[in-house]
């Protein structure tokens, strides 16, 4: 079984026997999205769960759902969401997410 925190493509690949190029298109045609996508759109979920649900800090969020670093794991959130990690817990705890 592989875990999130450990799930890139090429281990997507080491279980499933097909060849990257056929993973991607198919992948952006039952998604429309590629797999690297997909794995950070997963990710956020988690992140936004950490975010409702515990008191982890970013840096531990970030580690327990496969984001190298806390950095990396802002600029994805950010870019996905629309706003920081810090401003949706606290969006959340003041009712308005």
């Amino acid at each position: 079984m592989i875990h999130l925190e450990f799930l890139t493509v090429n281990e997507i690949l080491k279980v499933v026997p097909i060849s990257r190029s056929t993973l991607e298109r198919s992948c952006r045609r039952l998604l429309g999205r590629s797999p690297n996508e997909e794995i950070n759109r997963v990710r956020i979920e988690h992140v936004r769960r950490f975010l409702r649900d515990s008191d982890l800090s970013l840096e531990q969020i970030a580690a327990r759902t496969g984001f190298a670093t806390s950095q990396y794991m802002l600029e994805v959130f950010r870019k996905t969401t629309g706003v920081t990690p810090g401003n949706y817990r606290r969006s959340l705890s003041s009712g308005k997410q």
